[in-house]
């Protein structure tokens, strides 16, 4: 139990690492809350990063039940703002195929591992600004 969460929290820490190097210089936030729409913080966006045109919501999905919560606020933000969403996922964790669908039907991209991120990160939020 103790090393699941330790990986767990090396991912995150790894995840805020890495994001800051790929946003092209672009602002961002870490685990924000939209103070107007969710006043009780239910719907955390684990990185918003403000686009030239559109803002982007970024997601690190490391297990189970964060791919659902996730999938849950990209569909809440989806019907309120329209934003774009991008999940991360841990390559190490055991995330359900069904989970992964969720994901997939409510996100503009996935990068199924953090080691991809530098590479693909850039190219989505070129696309979507």
């Amino acid at each position: 139990m103790w090393k699941s969460e330790r990986v767990r929290n090396e991912f995150l820490n790894y995840f805020r690492q890495v994001l800051p190097e790929c946003v092209g210089g672009r602002k961002f936030i870490f685990d924000y809350k939209y103070e107007d729409i969710d006043k009780s913080g239910n719907y955390i966006v684990d990185c918003l990063i403000h686009g030239m045109t559109k803002d982007v919501h970024i997601y690190a999905v490391n297990g189970e039940i964060k791919a659902k919560n996730a999938a849950i606020s990209m569909f809440f933000y989806n019907t309120k703002l329209k934003v774009p969403s991008c999940a991360i996922l841990d390559s190490d964790s055991d995330i359900s195929l069904k989970s992964k669908a969720q994901l997939t039907d409510v996100s503009e991209k996935i990068i199924d591992s953090l080691d991809k991120v530098p590479h693909m990160l850039p190219n989505f939020l070129d696309k979507v600004a």
